[in-house]
């Protein structure tokens, strides 16, 4: 539920960092894991170009160079 709300807040705020920068200052998760789609916080703010998101998250320990695990066929 923390990286839903994560996801949310994101999405929501249409890109704008600073609730997101707010809520990670006092939740403790790990900002590298999978949601159930295959994806992590920085591949849903690159993949909405959310530049404020991305920059926000890499500052937290986002791994830039974490693959996701969404296969197409």
């Amino acid at each position: 539920p923390v990286l839903q709300e994560l996801q949310n807040c994101m999405l929501n705020s249409n890109g704008d960092n600073t609730e997101l920068d707010a809520m990670l200052k006092h939740q403790l998760i790990d900002i590298n894991a999978y949601d159930s789609e295959g994806r992590t916080l920085f591949h849903l703010a690159a993949s909405k170009g959310f530049d404020d998101c991305l920059y926000t998250l890499f500052q937290y320990g986002a791994h830039l160079d974490q693959v996701t695990t969404v296969f197409v066929e």
